[in-house]
């Protein structure tokens, strides 16, 4: 075992992780990641550059849209045998939330669409849409999502 990671280690049982210590308790550890001031080292520096690859590469990835999800992926997710309602609702919120705000800085004097509707209520309109809706399921599931709201709720954009 190197000193670097003793360091670690010493750090972890001390403040459950190097982010998290004060810097009096992390003065003089070896860890590359922890100087003796409590700064953090070459990996925090790197992070917005492996965050900027790693979203590169994913854009850039053969295969059609960039999306993870697709309709019939997200009823799957929301409905069946392996369903995982929590994450249905999660990934159907955090959709949703960014197609409100996008919408608002495109019109902040516009009113929002379905303003308040969250969690169960989004999921079933968002179900019912997919089911009603069986030729698009192979498009991207956020834009689907977007459509079933705009249709559930008869509103625009």
């Amino acid at each position: 075992m190197t000193a670097s990671s003793n360091a670690l280690r010493a750090v972890e049982r001390i403040c459950g992780g190097p982010s998290s210590c004060p810097r009096d308790r992390v003065q003089g550890l070896s860890d590359p990641l922890i100087t003796a001031e409590g700064q953090t080292g070459h990996l925090r520096a790197m992070l917005p550059i492996l965050k900027s690859v790693i979203f590169t590469m994913l854009v850039a990835a053969p295969g059609g849209y960039p999306s993870f999800l697709n309709g019939n992926k997200l009823l799957a997710l929301c409905e069946g045998d392996h369903a995982m309602p929590t994450d249905c609702i999660a990934y159907i919120e955090g959709v949703v939330d960014d197609w409100r705000f996008m919408n608002y800085l495109a019109d902040p004097d516009a009113p929002i669409c379905a303003a308040d509707a969250v969690g169960n209520q989004l999921r079933d309109a968002i179900v019912t849409y997919l089911k009603a809706h069986p030729d698009n399921r192979d498009d991207p599931a956020a834009a689907l999502i977007t459509d079933a709201i705009t249709e559930a709720w008869h509103c625009s954009g």
